[in-house]
């Protein structure tokens, strides 16, 4: 997977400064899907299960967010190959 890849979301150049969080996790922390995206998601067919609720309900959520940050990365990683 792409989320490996620990490019610096905040690169800094001093040298007792904690590198902090990947491109990827800023990717993830700040992916625009919520709670009512899983919910329609379920609605829609797109998500395969009867009841989503409860901590499954977040289980989706955070797959959602790690198949933006992953999306986010390959995008990423595209444009500045080509």
């Amino acid at each position: 997977m792409i989320r490996r890849n620990r490019q610096l979301a905040f690169p800094a150049h001093h040298e007792n400064y904690n590198k902090g969080m990947s491109l990827w996790d800023y990717f993830y922390a700040h992916a625009p899907i919520t709670l009512e995206d899983v919910f329609s998601s379920v609605r829609r067919g797109r998500v395969k299960s009867e009841k989503v609720q409860g901590e499954h309900a977040y289980q989706v959520l955070a797959k959602m967010r790690v198949e933006y940050a992953d999306a986010m990365m390959k995008e990423r990683h595209e444009t500045c190959v080509s």
